[in-house]
């Protein structure tokens, strides 16, 4: 931290630091910039940079806390106040008013500034800053000032609704700067007069007849007209009759109400819409919009009726009569008016229908456009774009509603006890938009409904929001639609479109049984007739109670009269209770009281066939067991057939007593179709009951399945792969078939579920054969060919041949070794199938450090592959070679055993370089060499080292220079003695080390270069006259090895050396003198000194117009102007003068030169005074001047910055 005393130190210094910067701001003005430069000393942006910069200093001051310079807001402010006076006190003292500087222009009439077309030619680069050439004289012959506004004619409209503003053109033939007054005219004849504008253009280029353009920018429609101008001096200029007309944009927008829920209307089918559009402008006025949106649709317009004809009458118009006729019209034409166009559509279609506005179009040819135009618009005038989106709005046309009955077939009311709120639903279909509205009336009869009869009810439904609707009604009668409308429309009754409702009773029941008698046993069952009353079809529930065991049943008629069958199996005692009866319309039935009867049923016989199709498959010679089971008294005796084409044989079994047995048919040996059936069955009362169980259908088949192997050749598999052998199949699908593998006897396998096609899949070698099939009927037989043969593939396998390596240690394979960079490769060996590909790790073992390269895979289409070694870095490298795939083995999978491995060294390279790169010099030639001039070597590798230079002198051939035994890494090179001066490199060009392994080095490698520099005495020649000009250039040739170093004095005053690097010194004679070489030396110091070695300096002729100033004056058509000039220097003076011209309209546009140059030249003048009358227009200069030693400008063209010293007395 610092303490108070160091930081009021700070303080202090950071003010000075300031005050310094605004001294060399004053110091740059005052002192820096050439007299009658032209420039302003001092700008207001350095006095608003001083003053910021003391605000600032303050404001940290204040915040920085420093002891004894902690002031108030006050304070601070005052101060800040007051260094603000002081600064402005200073930038006004320096200011261009007084006599430290001068102004730009000074005319000797009115004093304004030149245009910008006058300040360009008025630049003359090459004597912008010379004290030379001083001053110029312009010559303005003013022509008469014209003023038009609008010279085209061309119309402008500005929106009253945004801030957009337009350039109105004024054309102006005469010289700048003018002073204008204009007028806007508004619509109703009332004028806003602006006067005084001062016009410089300063954009503008006005041609020879000093014509251009400027704008006014203006914000409000009306007529605008040029009043008057003038020119600098106060004269009138004339203004051509002309005006410019801005009228309000024009502007369109739908007129749509306010209510119009996000501008959509919704219309009906068939019904019209009248839309509107309000337009304002002047008139007529064209609205462009499109229907149905999209970029291919036609744009439609509406019109706005043509303006009435414009009547002149100035009484009505009082605050207008001094208007010309002519801006009366044109202020009726333009003046603003509003109008609503009108049309109609009719919804034809349903959908949204888009109205969109693009475009509106005045009677100015003013157009205002809203988006993208459609393509394919052709529009009057140039089109702007507005600010506001393009206004639209959706019709959306709606379908008419529907509504119909959805079905009216059997509606029907119940009646009776406990069904006195029953309803049914009238179901209704609806289209169109939800929510709808309906009204259904109810008559007595269709009849009454359509002579008009008595309304009985009236249904409305109001608010109904889905497409479905069931009405509920609990009275009969001729229901029919009357109307419907929906959210957007009323609608249609569609058929149908009424329906009848009825009203019905609970059914009835009654029952009449008779028993049903047979001989032998009795009563086996009861016939029941039902008769019933209701809506058929009918259900009836009933209890049947046997053996106390209470059973619910149900029965269905489908007729009002019917009779039932009641048969029991069983034989014993059945109760039958009528429990309910239901119909179509009383669907959960109504009770049956009292319905109750009685059988007793007496045991008979009975036989069928159980658990069996009725047809079965089998093949030749096999036979069938068939179950069946007996109902009845026992024992029995069952009777049944064998029906075959055109026989019968019958069989009969006896003393059955269990109720299932089986009856086998023998042998079936033809092919064909047997018929089983069960003919009669007497049961152990004697009683024979005929039987009518459906017979069993035996289909014997011609043929057994068979299958056999279909390999045409032997199948080959990977290890851990798989083989699908193809069967043939005979007969019917699915298969099963056995097989074995001959090696292993008795060990079978079995596949099922096999279809024509399919195949079994194996996964070891041998021979497989098939020993059983069957189908989906019976066991088949085994068919040739019946084996197949899989053979199992071998894995590849890669080897080292010997001759690759040298020896073999603890299984790796070792290689010789070779040096760094050479070429070396390894043979591999494959076993398999081609082709083969090999993956290996490179490992390099370096410095106790191991770097691993790869893997990497080498792909081989041959049985051998040779692949590259490593030899570009040195060290130990290892090749594992891992994994193996050929075309077989498509897969790499690892090698059998363990993996190979090669390894070989890589020695290193010996290296060489220079450790001294730079020149060595010996001493000036002739003396005596006491320097020590050996260079350093420094060698990389195995010693002893072997070395080869090269030693090449830039005048004398090669010498090859060879070093041997060298036991030392760092070597001291003395070179053989050097006697010629000069330059001799050194070439590192070879080396050997103890390895054998040689090293060929780059000669341009960086370190095996090396030079030596023998140097000889410096001298110098002068290239130089006797006597030169301020300006020149002093040149002298320099002879020796450089860099030089040259002593010079300059009226006799020592002025130091100059390092010269190049044989040629420059010096740039600045100042007028006498120059003379003392010494010249090279870097070694091998020095000559000169005698006579002078030249002198003459200072240039100067010329000076009109006292250096720029001068400008006005003269009128006729009048004369005189220009003078003052010589300084040696008498006689030459001087050349030029005048140019203003550039005319034309050479604006490039027909012509900018501008024309005459050329004067006056010689021989012995006065230092000369003057010049004229008058012609244009810019006066001197361009060139001379006096009896020198001229201005030089001939030559030579930079102070290219010499090596420049010649000028030391302040």
């Amino acid at each position: 931290m610092l303490d108070a005393v160091a930081k009021r130190q700070v303080a202090a210094a950071a003010f000075a630091a300031i005050v310094a910067l605004k001294l060399h701001h004053v110091a740059s003005a005052t002192l820096l910039l050439p007299p009658g430069s032209g420039a302003s000393p001092l700008s207001p942006a350095h006095l608003v940079a001083w003053c910021a910069l003391d605000a600032a200093y303050l404001l940290v001051l204040r915040f920085a806390d420093v002891p004894r310079l902690r002031f108030s807001t006050a304070t601070s402010a005052a101060l800040a106040l007051a260094l603000a006076l002081v600064n402005a006190a200073i930038i006004g003292a320096l200011s261009p008013s007084t006599d430290v500087g001068r102004p730009a222009y000074q005319s000797s009439g009115s004093q304004y500034e030149a245009g910008p077309q006058r300040d360009r030619l008025m630049q003359q680069p090459e004597f912008s800053n010379s004290t030379h050439i001083l001053g110029s004289h312009v010559v303005n012959v003013l022509p008469p000032t014209l003023i038009k506004m609008n010279p085209n004619g061309t119309t402008f409209c500005v929106s009253p609704t945004s801030r957009q503003s337009v350039d109105l053109p004024v054309l102006v033939k005469g010289s700048p700067p003018w002073t204008i007054d204009y007028e806007r005219l508004d619509w109703d004849g009332g004028a806003d007069a602006v006067g005084n504008i001062t016009i410089d253009i300063p954009g503008m280029v006005p041609d020879e007849r000093r014509v251009g353009t400027f704008y006014l920018t203006v914000d409000k429609p009306g007529i605008y007209r040029i009043t008057s101008i003038r020119e600098s001096g106060g004269a009138e200029g004339r203004v051509i009759n002309s005006h410019a007309e801005v009228a309000a944009c024009p502007e369109a927008r739908w007129a749509i109400a306010d209510d119009v829920l996000g501008r959509t209307i919704d219309r009906c089918i068939d019904e019209s819409y009248e839309y509107a559009v309000s337009v304002r402008g002047a008139p007529p006025l064209r609205a462009y919009y499109v229907r149905d949106g999209g970029q291919e649709v036609p744009v439609l317009t509406l019109e706005s009726p043509e303006l009435e004809e414009w009547e002149d009458d100035e009484e009505d118009a009082p605050e207008t009569p001094a208007l010309p006729k002519e801006l009366r019209r044109l202020l009726y034409e333009v003046k603003e008016r509003e109008f609503v166009l009108g049309a109609e559509i009719k919804m034809e279609t349903a959908g949204p229908h888009y109205f969109k506005l693009v475009a509106v179009t005045d009677g100015r040819n003013n157009t205002i456009t809203y988006g993208t135009l459609p393509r394919g618009v052709s529009l009057l005038g140039a089109a702007r774009q507005s600010e506001l989106p393009a206004d639209e709005f959706i019709i959306d046309s709606h379908e008419h509603p529907a509504v119909r009955f959805q079905s009216c077939d059997l509606l029907k009311i119940r009646a009776g006890a406990g069904f006195e709120d029953s309803s049914v639903n009238l179901p209704i279909v609806l289209g169109g938009a939800a929510p709808w509205n309906i009204v259904i009336e109810r008559f007595e009869s269709e009849a009454a409904a359509a002579d008009g009869g008595d309304l009985l009810d009236e249904i409305a439904v109001d608010g109904w929001d889905a497409r479905a609707l069931a009405v509920p009604v609990k009275k009969p009668g001729f229901y029919q639609l009357r109307s419907v409308s929906d959210q957007f429309c009323g609608g249609r009754v569609e058929l149908p479109g009424a329906c009848l409702v009825q009203q019905t009773f609970p059914p009835t029941i009654s029952v009449v049984a008779e028993p049903i008698e047979q001989s032998c046993v009795g009563a086996i069952g009861s016939l029941v007739n039902v008769s019933l009353t209701g809506d058929p079809p009918f259900w009836i529930h009933y209890d049947e109670i046997y053996d106390n065991a209470r059973t619910r049943r149900r029965l269905e008629v489908n007729k009002l009269r019917d009779t039932l069958s009641f048969k029991p199996t069983l034989p014993g005692k059945y109760e039958y209770e009528f429990k309910t009866v239901g119909d179509a319309t009383y669907r959960e039935g109504v009770p049956i009281d009292g319905i109750v009867f009685t059988q007793i049923i007496h045991p008979q016989s009975e036989a069928r066939f159980e658990r069996v199709n009725n047809r079965i498959l089998r093949c030749v010679d096999d036979s069938v067991d068939l179950d069946v089971h007996l109902t009845g008294t026992g024992p029995w005796t069952l009777t049944y057939e064998m029906v075959f084409e055109a026989s019968k044989t019958h069989f009969s079994k006896s003393e059955i007593v269990e109720p299932h047995i089986q009856i086998s048919t023998p042998p079936l040996s033809r092919p064909g179709t047997y018929v089983v059936g069960l003919i009669n069955v007497t049961d152990g009362n004697g009683c024979s009951w005929a039987l009518e169980t459906p017979d069993v259908s035996i289909e014997v088949l011609a043929q057994r399945p068979s299958v056999s192997f279909n390999c045409a050749k032997p199948f080959n598999i990977l290890e851990g792969g798989s083989a699908a052998l193809p069967l043939s199949f005979s007969g019917r699908q699915p298969f099963a078939v056995k097989f074995q593998r001959q090696d292993q006897p008795g060990h079978f396998y079995e596949v099922g579920k096999l279809r024509e096609g399919d195949k079994v899949t194996v996964s070891e070698p041998g021979v497989y054969e098939v020993v059983e099939a069957r189908d989906s009927v019976c066991t088949g037989v085994t068919k040739q060919p019946n084996q197949c043969l899989v053979n199992m593939i071998a894995k590849p396998r890669l080897s080292i041949s010997p001759k690759q390596y040298s020896r073999e240690s603890d299984g790796v394979f070792i290689r010789d070794g070779i040096c760094q960079g050479g070429s070396d490769s390894l043979e591999i060996q494959f076993y398999g199938k081609s082709q083969f590909q090999a993956r290996y790790l490179v490992e390099r073992l370096y410095d106790g450090k191991t770097e691993r390269i790869g893997p990497k895979d080498v792909l081989a289409a041959g049985k051998t592959s040779i692949i590259g070694l490593e030899t570009s870095k040195p060290g130990v490298y290892k090749y594992t070679f891992s994994s193996l795939a050929d075309g077989n083995y498509k897969d790499f999978m690892p090698l059998a055993g363990q993996p190979i491995v090669v390894q070989q060294e890589i020695m290193s390279k010996p290296t060489a370089k220079f450790l001294q790169v730079k020149e060595t010099a010996f001493q000036c030639i002739g003396d005596d060499t006491t320097n020590d001039t050996a260079i350093q070597i420094a060698l990389e590798g195995q010693p002893p080292f072997e070395l080869l230079l090269e030693l090449k002198h830039e005048s004398f051939p090669r010498e090859i220079i060879r070093l041997a035994n060298l036991t030392d890494k760092l070597h001291a090179f003395r070179p053989p003695a050097l006697t010629a001066t000069g330059k001799y490199a050194l070439q590192l060009m070879a080396v050997r080390d103890a390895t054998g392994c040689e090293t060929s080095l780059d000669r341009d490698a960086s370190g095996t270069r090396a030079a030596v520099q023998v140097s000889d005495a410096a001298r110098i020649a002068s290239l130089n006259p006797p006597a030169v000009c301020v300006g020149d250039a002093l040149a002298y040739t320099l002879q020796g090895a450089a860099p030089f170093y040259v002593a010079y004095e300059f009226d006799g005053v020592p002025m130091g050396e100059v390092a010269v690097y190049d044989p040629l010194l420059t010096l740039h004679a600045a100042e007028p003198g006498v120059v003379a070489i003392t010494s010249v030396c090279n870097h070694r110091r091998c020095c000559t000194h000169p005698r006579n070695l002078t030249t002198i300096i003459h200072e240039l002729p100067t010329a000076i117009v009109d006292g250096g100033y720029d001068l400008v004056e006005d003269i009128r058509e006729g009048d004369e102007a005189l220009i003078a000039v003052e010589f300084k220097g040696e008498p006689p003076f030459s001087f050349t003068y030029s005048r140019r011209s203003f550039p005319s309209a034309s050479s604006a546009k490039g027909r012509q030169p900018a501008t024309e140059e005459e050329t004067f030249t006056v010689t021989n003048i012995e006065s230092p005074y000369y003057s010049i009358s004229t008058t012609q227009e244009g810019l006066f200069q001197v361009t060139a001047v001379y006096d009896k030693h020198c001229g201005y400008p030089r001939n030559h063209q030579y930079s102070k910055a290219m010499a090596n010293a420049v010649l000028k007395r030391q302040k």
